[in-house]
């Protein structure tokens, strides 16, 4: 059963922040861990209890992304 990704504007504008600020010194650096991080993130869609639940908030949860930890809200619906 898959599950979709949606990733709320909020989101990816703080995305876009944090890879224009490490593009200011290593645009490909900035290229890769934008990648790897949605990557992380789609993998959510086919295990959608990857990472470990964030106890402050229901239905989210924390994804390990070396060398960062990513917070994602997650809402079980299938396709």
């Amino acid at each position: 059963m898959a599950y979709k990704v949606v990733f709320a504007p909020t989101a990816i504008a703080r995305l876009e922040d944090i890879v224009r600020y490490i593009a200011a010194a290593d645009p490909a650096t900035a290229s890769t861990f934008a990648m790897h991080l949605l990557d992380r993130a789609e993998l959510l869609s086919e295990f959608p209890e990857l990472g470990t639940p964030y106890r402050k908030r229901k239905n989210v949860r924390r994804l390990r992304c070396d060398p960062y930890l990513s917070t994602i809200a997650c809402t079980a619906k299938t396709v």
